[in-house]
């Protein structure tokens, strides 16, 4: 791996560790989420202070050179991730839709009472009390 890779990869880690806990002070990141990202940005930290890990494992796993083993792992993790993203956008997709439905139903009952209501002081203004109605 070449220094050019390796000064990339740590520059990149350290602003991307600054950036992450910029974001969670500020709340705009959940501690959750930053967590994948504090390991990610770890890791990449790590393959670039240490080569040594990244060409063992690029020959164990019969990689051609260390550099393609870094990038191989950072598209399977942002992948990892675009697929985790993906399952909390279905799962937030169908609570919209339940409290969409809900509140629906909350509204129409609302104004359903609303017009029972509306009509029976209507009457009361209008004469005759509904009691004594019923007793005619």
């Amino acid at each position: 791996m070449s220094d050019t890779i390796r000064i990339v990869l740590v520059i990149g880690a350290v602003i991307g560790f600054a950036f992450f806990m910029i974001n969670i002070r500020k709340s705009k990141l959940v501690i959750g989420d930053g967590i994948f990202w504090f390991v990610f940005a770890a890791v990449v930290l790590i393959l670039g202070l240490f080569p040594e890990i990244a060409f063992a494992i690029s020959r164990a796993l019969g990689v051609a050179q260390a550099a393609n083993l870094v990038y191989l792992f950072i598209i399977a993790m942002l992948l990892f991730r675009i697929f985790q993203m993906d399952i909390k956008i279905s799962q937030l997709n169908t609570k919209l839709q339940k409290l969409t439905q809900d509140t629906a139903i909350f509204r129409s009952d609302y104004e359903k009472e609303m017009a029972l209501k509306e009509s029976s002081s209507l009457n009361q203004v209008h004469g005759t009390p509904e009691s004594e109605k019923a007793q005619q």
